[in-house]
């Protein structure tokens, strides 16, 4: 019984996230949707974690972690790469590489690097259309030019990574310096099979080359494929929950503020994704709805789906989740007033 309680408090996450999937499926009496798009979702988490989990048994990640600790200033270069990457590879993708890195390097004080890594990636991804799965949906869906895109969000991105890069300069911590064990040449093939998947998560190859690094594994490697599953029945039940509440919701919304407040509102519940194919359809004001999502990233833990990684992540190799949440709050909240107060200072969606 003990055994299972403390699972279950391991598990909260996933614990809250069925809790909402059943009770929503029970009041509006139906069974959720889901769409081809969130199995798609849920088949490059799994790809990814079967990669770093090679990667880290192989030690492959210690010695990188190592060699990126030495010297000082760490948690300014270890946020400043996240910043770097989140635009490119998607705030996903990018804390899926840099958290297990940065518990790698073995750091003082990690929970506020992740943390910070956490809110940077959410910001930074903001900036480019490909930077997140929101931006995608917009850019898209409103049929944008990509100048006309960077240029709307450009103030949020730059005002978000600048104020994390800000604390994380401030941030004295180092590595701790521990010698890495050697380097299995059994991670080697993990190198590849992550060039391979990179571009498959960026829709360049097809989805089905992603089953690359899952066949290795089972064939030749299945201790690779003793990764969180927990994670990915989170978000199964979060998907479920979200399509229940679009479901039972359909807003009107009038101005770009009530458009911004919506999105960044509904986003602390929901996750950013949801709330802008919810709102998407009452509005062609798609500037407010850009920075609403955008902000609504930041905030709670369930604000953006990247942050629910970090998360997970940091959880399955510390004892501190506790301490990692308030410290991961406090960065997002201010992150979120920050993005609110630029919102109505700079009326972007007016």
């Amino acid at each position: 019984m003990h055994h299972l309680l403390r699972r279950a408090a391991e598990e909260w996450l996933f614990g809250v996230s069925l809790l909402g999937l059943i009770a929503s499926s029970l009041v509006l009496r139906r069974i959720p949707r889901y769409t081809p798009d969130d199995f798609h979702v849920l088949f490059l988490l799994l790809g990814f974690l079967v990669i770093i989990r090679g990667l880290e048994k192989g030690h492959l990640l210690a010695r990188l972690g190592a060699s990126l600790g030495a010297g000082g200033r760490l948690p300014l270069r270890l946020v400043a790469l996240t910043a770097l990457l989140a635009p490119l590879v998607t705030n996903d993708v990018a804390l899926l590489v840099m958290v297990p890195l940065t518990l790698a390097a073995d750091v003082e004080g990690v929970e506020g690097v992740i943390a910070l890594e956490t809110v940077v990636a959410n910001g930074a991804s903001a900036l480019t259309p490909f930077g997140n799965p929101q931006n995608l949906f917009i850019y898209y869906h409103f049929d944008l030019r990509a100048g006309e895109f960077v240029g709307a969000i450009f103030p949020l991105a730059l005002a978000a990574t600048g104020f994390a890069v800000f604390l994380a300069g401030r941030m004295k911590a180092r590595s701790r310096a521990l010698p890495p064990p050697p380097v299995d040449r059994g991670s080697y093939p993990y190198v590849v099979l992550l060039a391979l998947f990179l571009p498959v998560a960026l829709k360049l190859l097809p989805l089905w080359a992603g089953v690359a690094p899952l066949l290795y594994a089972a064939v030749r490697d299945r201790e690779a494929l003793r990764v969180d599953y927990f994670l990915l029945l989170t978000f199964l039940c979060f998907f479920g929950f979200t399509d229940n509440l679009l479901h039972a919701f359909s807003p009107r919304l009038k101005g770009p503020g009530e458009v911004f407040l919506y999105t960044a509102l509904s986003s602390q519940l929901i996750s950013n994704v949801p709330s802008t194919l919810l709102f998407a359809d009452f509005t062609s004001n798609w500037r407010a709805l850009l920075w609403g999502a955008s902000v609504g990233g930041f905030g709670t833990l369930f604000g953006s789906l990247a942050s629910l990684i970090s998360y997970r992540l940091f959880a399955r190799k510390n004892v501190g989740k506790w301490r990692f949440l308030a410290v991961y709050h406090l960065y997002s909240f201010a992150a979120l007033g920050i993005g609110v107060a630029a919102f109505f200072l700079l009326r972007p969606g007016g």
